[in-house]
């Protein structure tokens, strides 16, 4: 699974002391992240609506500005046309809001760092991505009118939204990139023509992993042992080829598939502590298949090549003994 952009939408507000923050690409779809990068004009303390249930990452006073990093999982009835946010100070507002799919249900945001200053050429910090695959965005809340703004470039899908005029400019620009290998993001140098003051950010998104889908594939080594400790309404699956494939033995199942494929080498054992209905099968060619063992009110049918011929001998068993 990829993390994907579903949506970027991007806002400005007049001198006021509220912000509509819009939704551009219709109402966010329930469990996807959403992330708002609020710029004010004023140094006083950014402030959603708490109906919306927002989470507040940071807070960043630059300049005469302050910027705010919010974010929330997306529920069942989200609004279809703006978030309302708050400031102390009637001055200008700039804002983005995204939608991200693809992400850890649970603790999405990974990392993140922000860094303040003045210069036309602020550095974003560098951020830990702990997944392959994980999402970076990167920008910068100014202080100043953007003329010919630029991002870094190792990012895309560039957004910008400023509001500006006479001494009271207010603007939020920046970028993404998907992080193939975990690890440092590094460093990103966004820009402008004017020197202002900044608050430079980071923000890495977590890739999700289905915790449903466990897999093991290794040639040439010895794979030794997986052991799940729950695995619910998934599939585990163990391949191994031309070396010894010693134990898979998870301790508790539900309903699930669980398989087993080794060629030219001695499948040595397949324990179940328990398991509640699961289809089990093996298959073995060459070498002998020595035990297929539910221990514990199991339902299975399992096939075995005795001996070791490639030939037509086969078993089949069925155990029941629950009686269903």
């Amino acid at each position: 699974m990829a993390i994907v952009i579903e949506q970027t939408s991007e806002s400005e507000g007049d001198k006021d002391t509220t912000f509509e923050l819009n939704i551009t690409g219709g109402a966010p779809t329930q469990d996807n992240l959403l992330i708002a990068f609020v710029g004010h004009a004023d140094n006083t303390s950014i402030t959603p609506d708490p109906a919306d249930g927002w989470t507040e990452l940071v807070e960043q006073t630059f300049g005469n500005g302050v910027l705010a990093i919010y974010w929330k999982i997306a529920g069942a009835a989200e609004p279809s046309t703006l978030y309302d946010f708050t400031g102390g100070g009637s001055e200008r507002w700039a804002g983005i809001l995204m939608e991200i799919s693809g992400h850890l249900a649970s603790n999405p945001i990974d990392d993140w760092a922000i860094t303040t200053g003045s210069s036309d050429t602020p550095m974003s910090p560098s951020v830990t991505v702990s997944l392959d695959g994980g999402l970076v965005i990167s920008g910068t809340g100014f202080d100043v009118e953007p003329k010919n703004e630029y991002i870094d470039g190792g990012l895309s899908n560039y957004f910008v939204s400023d509001s500006h005029g006479a001494g009271d400019d207010v603007a939020v620009w920046g970028g993404s990139e998907t992080i193939a290998t975990a690890g440092a993001s590094g460093t990103y140098t966004h820009g402008n023509d004017d020197t202002g003051a900044y608050a430079a950010f980071t923000v890495a998104v977590k890739i999700n992993e289905d915790p449903t889908v466990i897999s093991a594939n290794k040639n040439s080594q010895i794979f030794t042992v997986l052991t799940p400790t729950v695995v619910a309404n998934g599939v585990i699956s163990a391949k191994k080829n031309s070396q010894l494939f010693t134990a898979l033995s998870p301790t508790v199942l539900h309903p699930t598939t669980i398989s087993a494929n080794i060629n030219s080498q001695i499948f040595t054992s397949y324990n179940i502590v328990r398991t509640f209905k699961p289809t089990i099968n093996a298959n073995k060619s060459v070498q002998k298949f020595t035990a297929l063992k539910p221990s514990v009110d199991g339902f299975f049918v399992g096939q075995a090549i005795p001996g070791v011929w490639p030939d037509e001998r086969t078993g089949t068993g069925h155990v029941d003994p629950t009686g269903e």
